[in-house]
């Protein structure tokens, strides 16, 4: 009897197919994640504006000042920002920021990290075909690699397309009236990120939160007089607390119906104080939170080019009262919790805000400031920017640098 041999196996050109499968799902999503990478920027941005004119011409006033001031859209939050700097050196931003904020009247200069819609320098990267090979050994044609990345670029316009046309059906109003709070800074009359928390009352307990410079629908209020008590809440701002007739709001009327209220706001410290909203604290402790260093290394840079700078660095906390608080000590793990190094102890609020202060300090003088040009000072929780019990009580916990200039 004859012995039947056993088929051919087509299990090895199966796995040459998984396999360049594989390669080209990763090849492609190389490719995106490198092209996102290396289009991201730092912007150092000195004003924000929904109206495009108003950017132009702050743009141009910037650039009678001698700063190379250009204005693009950021399409997420719709607004014009105006940037006198865009760089892919992090570093180099915070410096030019700290810069901007100790020696000049732009004291809220803020770094943008992303990409802005008109900047020129972004641009679609082309995806490059891969020619086809010589088919020999029973390799299975590359040009399937081709084909993976084109089926994948196809499937992402259909759904952009279906995203849009789901965009540009009309959506249900929701209940009440339209309202736009625009906050606006007193000095230039430029948009200041933060929220309007409405009340029925000036003593009432509960309030709606609603972002600003947004469209909102607020329903109407039940007391008798038909109003609202309106109370900002924009971080380095002084609050600001006033009465709106709901039916007779007054201000200007948008484009989409909204009821527009401008709301000036004045800063909550003047002179040379620098709010460092980056530099963080782990709760009730003297340990830096790690994003914290991207802020500091900005300040090390400005001290050590003004060599004639003396600081003075005021801590903050939210709340008068004592707590169970860790603190680091002697320790120069500044931006990690580390058991060992841990001081537990029941700590006053003023004590709190110093030992803060101090920990400021030590990293300063441990990346080579002089410790003679650095003062520091503890505030406890007596300068609050909101509320202690409010949503952003939290942001009471804060460090200030105050610049003194020789």
């Amino acid at each position: 009897m004859r012995k039947l041999l056993p088929s051919p196996v087509k299990e090895p050109l199966f796995k040459v197919k998984k396999l360049l499968f594989a390669v080209a799902l990763v090849v492609s999503a190389g490719q995106l994640f490198a092209q996102s990478a290396d289009n991201v920027k730092y912007y150092v941005t000195i004003g924000a504006f929904r109206i495009e004119d108003n950017a132009r011409r702050f743009t141009e006033v910037a650039k009678k000042m001698n700063y190379n001031a250009v204005y693009a859209l950021n399409k997420t939050r719709g607004l014009h920002y105006v940037y006198v700097l865009a760089t892919a050196d992090k570093r180099e931003a915070l410096r030019l920021q700290i810069r901007l904020r100790a020696t000049t009247d732009f004291k809220d200069a803020w770094v943008f990290m992303g990409l802005l819609a008109d900047d020129g320098a972004i641009e679609e990267k082309p995806i490059v075909e891969e020619k086809p090979v010589d088919e020999k050994a029973g390799v299975e044609n590359p040009l399937t690699i081709v084909l993976v990345v084109n089926s994948v670029k196809v499937k992402a316009r259909q759904d952009s397309i279906r995203k849009a046309e789901e965009a540009a059906k009309p959506k249900p109003k929701p209940p009440g009236n339209p309202f736009k709070f625009r906050l606006l800074r007193r000095e230039s009359g430029s948009e200041v990120m933060g929220e309007v928390h409405v009340q029925e009352s000036s003593k009432a307990s509960r309030y709606q939160a609603f972002p600003a410079n947004q469209v909102v629908y607020i329903e109407a209020p039940r007391n008798r007089e038909g109003t609202y008590t309106l109370v900002t809440q924009a971080a380095g701002y002084k609050p600001v607390k006033t009465i709106m007739s709901y039916r007779t709001p007054g201000g200007t009327q948008g484009a989409e119906g909204e009821q527009i209220v401008e709301l000036p706001l004045a800063k909550a410290k003047r002179g040379d104080y620098i709010d460092f909203t980056s530099v963080k604290f782990f709760k009730n402790s003297s340990v830096l939170e790690p994003p914290s260093r991207n802020e500091l290394a900005g300040l090390v840079s400005l001290m050590k080019e003004e060599t004639g700078f003396k600081i003075r660095i005021h801590g903050h906390v939210n709340g008068k009262i004592s707590r169970d608080a860790i603190l680091i000590g002697k320790s120069t793990e500044f931006f990690k919790q580390v058991p060992a190094n841990e001081l537990r102890k029941n700590t006053t609020a003023s004590d709190l805000s110093t030992e803060r202060a101090e920990v400021v300090k030590r990293y300063l003088v441990s990346q080579g400031i002089p410790a003679d040009r650095i003062k520091t000072k503890g505030d406890g929780g007596k300068i609050p920017l909101y509320p202690e019990g409010g949503t952003l009580g939290i942001y009471n916990d804060r460090i200030e640098v105050e610049i003194i200039k020789h």
